[in-house]
């Protein structure tokens, strides 16, 4: 794949291989203020498993931390093994009501 290389530029390895230069990025590590949030985050679901997007930028709101809904929804993509990803609903047993 494409790789840091002194000879052939980024732009050379894309021809190369045939690829849009716009489908290469290059992957960023994660902020440490996106580590924190995710922590944060973490720790909040143990506790309100329910939450969406839009309850995670309104619980940062009101801790002082202003992020959108867009990116609370955008740190919960990368944790495909999540518990939060693909929840199933457990059925109801005797009348009682589901529970997530």
């Amino acid at each position: 794949m494409i790789e840091c290389h002194y000879k052939l530029s980024h732009v050379r390895q894309c021809h190369l291989l045939d690829l849009a230069r716009s489908t290469y990025y290059q992957p960023q590590p994660a902020s440490d203020v996106d580590l924190v949030l995710l922590r944060k985050m973490n720790e909040q679901y143990l506790k309100t498993p329910q939450y969406g997007s839009r309850s995670y930028a309104t619980l940062f709101l009101r801790q002082g931390i202003l992020i959108g809904r867009k990116k609370a929804a955008s740190m919960m993509k990368p944790a495909p093994n999540h518990p939060w990803r693909d929840m199933p609903i457990e059925p109801a047993i005797d009348g009682q009501c589901a529970t997530l």
